[in-house]
């Protein structure tokens, strides 16, 4: 079985995943676990990592996203109003040189 001691939570995500997609099609938790190539053992270890948020955390994350939303369209504003602004200034100098 492949050691997944050091593997990102991406990695550690995807198997999880991928034991659950097993499992949905009747196996037992073991035999998905084996199929996968993760100890069951692996397999709680990494749920209770990576589902194991807790409700202040989990609303902390939520907050963060929304405040990352707002930020992104707020430099998005900001960096469209620039360039109408400097295609404004651009035309407007180039016609006083003309």
């Amino acid at each position: 079985m492949p050691r997944i001691r050091k593997q990102s939570s991406e990695v550690a995500a995807k198997l999880l995943h991928q034991v659950e997609i097993v499992r949905s099609g009747g196996k037992t938790l073991s035999v998905a676990c084996m199929e996968v190539g993760v100890s069951e053992y692996s397999y709680y270890r990494l749920r209770s990592q990576l589902l194991g948020l807790k409700a202040d955390h989990t609303k902390r994350l939520i907050e963060l996203e929304q405040e990352n939303r707002k930020l992104k369209r707020l430099v998005a504003t900001l960096t469209r109003d620039k360039q109408i602004l400097e295609g404004f200034f651009r035309g407007t100098i180039q016609r006083k040189t003309e």
